[in-house]
């Protein structure tokens, strides 16, 4: 993970989904991948990270 992923990223508990499953974008694709025991899920429409 590079340096400008780790500013992007938001706890879900603490951000959770206006609209469950959809990024504030209103995008519901994301690009998921686990590391270091937590789950991401990046938005591919607007780059948004989330750790789930």
């Amino acid at each position: 993970m590079d340096n400008e992923e780790k500013e992007v990223i938001v706890y879900y508990k603490d951000e959770p989904d206006e609209h469950s499953g959809r990024c504030e974008c209103g995008n519901n694709k994301f690009k998921s991948r686990m590391e270091d025991g937590k789950f991401y899920r990046k938005c591919q429409n607007c780059g948004k990270v989330k750790i789930v």
